[in-house]
Parts: C-alpha cells; structure tokens; sequence
C-alpha cells in the first residue's frame, strides 16, 4: 500500500473511531421496567427514583397507591391502584393494626389485579411509612419484587397527576410462593425476650408525645412506652423540604447515630407503621444486619396489662 493510501486509510478509521464513540454517548438508557438501587444510597434496590418509572409504559408492574380513597381521587399517578390500611390488616381482632394473613393478602392483591410476574412499586404522600408497611409485609410473606417511590407522589410534578376513582383491573393470578423472612418480623414474645437480653436494642420511633406519655393515640390501651427502648422519631429519616425524599446516608447515620449496629435492632411505633419505614431505613438505606419490625407495637403493648410500661419524667 503507497504512503499516502495507508495515511488515508488510518485517518479513516480514525474518524469511524470517533464518530462511533460521540454517537454512543448521545443514546439514552432506556427507562428500566425494574429499576436500579438509588445512587445515593448504593445498598438497596428496593428504593426507585422517578428518573426510572415511565408513567405511559409500566409492563409487567402495578403501581400501588396506598392512601384512603379521598386523598387518591384528589390526584395520584398514572396507572396508580388505590389501596389503604384496612386492605393490608387483620380484621375482627381484640385490637388493630395487625398484619393481615398471607393468604388474605394474596387474595387481595389477587382481586386488584396483580399478576405473578409484577413488579409491585409502592408510594404513598407522607414520606412513605404507609407504602414501607405494605413493603415489609410483601418481604416478609417472601415476595422480593416490591419498591418504594423515592418521594412517593410528590415524586412527579402535580400536571402527571390523575384525579378520579381506582381503576377496576381484570383479576390477576398473584400468590406467595416462598417462605416467610422471619427475619423482618418480631413478636410480642420477642420483646419480652429483648428487655433482658443486652443483645437487642428497642428503637421507638412514635413522636416524643406518645414516648414522654403525654399522647394517647386512638386505638391504644395505656401511654408511655416499652421499658429500655430509646426514642428516635421516624420523621428524622424524611426530608421534608426535599419533596420528602428519604436523606441521604450521611445525614442518616447522624440522626440515628443511637442505634448500635452490633445488635439485634427491634423497631416499634404505634401499629408498625411508622417503625416498618425506619426498618426499611436501617436494614436498605444504613446496612444494619438485623432489624425487625413489631408488628403489634405499641397497640399489642399496651393492651395487655401485664406488660411493663414506661413514662418520661417531666422536665
């Protein structure tokens, strides 16, 4: 080959080289039907951006609203499902709260159409402690495919919003097909078990009111709380003036600098509601190696009278 050909030649390649590299650059990552681990946490896939969600295409994904019917006809998302409290709970019991049975979940789920192969993306319009409940419940009857909305609603600008009912789906065919995480789950037993154990550690994330036992919330029996439980509210996880995004984990590990990571982490609030977000929390966001929601909390607790109870001193 003559000089000035083979100059040509690589000056051609060359070209082809740099052509090919600026054009990959300017292709999009397609929006993911499951989405990847937020970036700024790095440790859990279970919590979505809205970078990641597109609302005129979710296939194979149910997108469940959990608030009462008034706040979601008021506005919700895309495709949104509506679903409250009293879908996801033991009904007919001496007291609320508790979580519903497996196979009544799966039935439930089943009706509003949710299929086996979906992905269940949960948000609610309070930073989530709604959306986390249903979360663990899903994690713990062993349903793994199920997310949280970073920001739920707020998530996406209010002209994406729908107003309206729920819509009525064809019935799906979900059920549970695995084993409980028995890991997620802790019993009135097991706090027993806690308060002369030095091995746990009894986190209350309900407000300072309910704690001090200055507040008695409806649908609990005594104020104050479980003896050597240290208080921390979940709000503290929340970042309010972010659209209520979760914080991020540096911000998280000083505000819940309290919590030992070398113990069993057992988290309580009223109905296990507010303490399944702070599991969420401290097992997804911080990496703490166990955690376990009680699932009766503070309603169980105080109900049965011969269980210890607590109040702050006043100042």
């Amino acid at each position: 080959m003559k000089p000035i050909h083979s100059l040509l030649f690589y000056v051609l390649i060359i070209a082809i080289l740099v052509l090919h590299f600026s054009c990959q650059s300017e292709i999009k990552t397609p929006t993911s039907e499951v989405p990847s681990a937020n970036s700024n946490f790095g440790l859990s896939p279970y919590l979505l951006e809205a970078a990641t969600l597109n609302l005129e295409y979710r296939s194979h994904s149910k997108l469940l609203d959990v608030r009462k019917k008034e706040a979601y006809e008021e506005g919700h998302l895309a495709g949104a499902i509506q679903v409250w409290r009293s879908d996801i709970c033991r009904q007919g019991f001496e007291y609320s709260g508790l979580r519903s049975s497996k196979d009544s979940l799966a039935l439930f789920l089943k009706k509003i159409g949710v299929q086996m192969q979906d992905s269940i993306i949960l948000y609610d319009a309070k930073g989530n402690p709604d959306a986390a409940r249903l979360w663990w419940l899903l994690h713990y009857y062993g349903y793994k495919n199920a997310y949280l909305l970073n920001k739920g609603l707020q998530a996406y600008e209010q002209k994406y919003w729908k107003k309206g009912p729920s819509q009525h789906l064809q019935e799906g065919d979900f059920e549970f097909e695995n084993n409980n995480n028995k890991t997620l789950l802790a019993t009135k037993e097991d706090v027993i078990h806690a308060l002369t154990d030095s091995n746990y550690f009894l986190l209350d994330c309900r407000s300072q009111a309910e704690y001090d036992g200055i507040m008695l919330k409806k649908g609990a029996f005594r104020a104050g709380h479980i003896p050597e439980s240290v208080h921390i509210n979940y709000s503290e996880a929340i970042a309010y003036e972010n659209k209520q995004a979760f914080r991020g984990l540096q911000d998280l590990k000083r505000r819940f600098a309290k919590v030992p990571e070398n113990r069993k982490i057992i988290v309580y609030c009223q109905s296990g509601v507010r303490s399944a977000l702070v599991t969420f929390v401290l097992r997804e966001l911080m990496g703490y190696p166990f955690v376990a929601n009680y699932d009766g909390s503070w309603i169980e607790w105080s109900f049965d009278k011969d269980l210890p109870i607590m109040t702050s001193p006043p100042n």
